[in-house]
């Protein structure tokens, strides 16, 4: 099924998704990429079935999955267990310990109120490729946040492009492949000019035309806030977050209005 977002316009321009739009006050590119791809239903299905035990898994029916946001509960429906999955992609392993264990210099009056219960340990942190598990999307999301956490994403990406091929073969496939490319910049130190010299050298065509459109909205994005942020302070804080995707200086001072003499005062170019 296509995604409303995939689609070509009639100059054979590529449509792109405003994810930015849908999380604009998550700034950690982790968590956003997370919370894009699992909010999901077929995505989070993939990933339960690929990564909870079994012994758990033949009690549920997950044709009856529902995502429901926030923390409320209908009084119409009956108490069930709560399973806690942690996910962790840390560059460190993550030691398994109790949930009260995380509870520091409680007074003992109060330890009889503190939580303790187990949870599914999903730990892809020392895992390679091969083991993350999954379908394309929820596989490669992992990967690259793997990757990214572990200061591989740079000597991995001929084996990321490679699944990034795969990925725009699919129905939805621009729609994601414009959300790990964004992930990648604003995560990873590969940049702007780097990633599209990788997609350019391996004739990654339907990459170098979502760089493309997410450089452009990129800009746009920056020109606006470039008019909205009069202070000096956030037209730096702009530019920072420019150069750290990977924009060229010339534009980055275009858009935010400021000298060069004023970003190599700030550390961000060099003399």
């Amino acid at each position: 099924m296509s995604h409303p977002l995939d689609r070509i316009d009639s100059k054979g321009e590529i449509l792109m998704s405003n994810e930015n739009d849908e999380f604009p006050d998550i700034h950690n590119p982790h968590d956003k990429l997370f919370k894009l791809v699992f909010r999901k239903e077929e995505n989070l299905l993939d990933f339960m079935r690929n990564n909870l035990p079994f012994a758990i898994l033949k009690h549920l029916d997950l044709t009856s999955l529902e995502i429901v946001p926030g923390t409320y509960l209908d009084d119409d429906i009956p108490l069930i267990p709560i399973i806690p999955v942690l996910f962790c992609h840390a560059g460190e392993k993550w030691e398994y310990r109790p949930f009260s264990s995380l509870f520091q210099r409680v007074p003992e009056i109060f330890l009889e109120f503190v939580p303790d219960f187990r949870y599914i340990l999903k730990d892809i942190s020392g895992s390679s490729f091969r083991e993350i598990k999954g379908g394309l999307v929820v596989r490669l999301a992992q990967i690259l946040m793997r990757a990214t956490t572990a200061g591989e994403l740079e000597e991995r990406l001929p084996e990321i492009l490679e699944l990034l091929r795969q990925l725009a073969a699919l129905d939805s496939g621009l729609y994601w492949l414009e959300i790990f490319i964004r992930y990648i910049l604003d995560a990873g130190d590969v940049g702007y000019a780097g990633l599209t010299a990788v997609f350019r050298e391996n004739k990654f065509s339907a990459g170098e035309k979502v760089m493309a459109s997410t450089t452009e909205q990129l800009l746009k994005q920056g020109r606006e806030q470039g008019r909205e942020e009069g202070r000096e302070e956030e037209k730096l804080e702009t530019a920072r977050r420019m150069m750290k995707k990977g924009l060229p200086v010339t534009d980055i001072l275009e858009i935010t209005g400021l000298s060069a003499e004023k970003l190599q005062n700030a550390g961000l170019i060099d003399p």
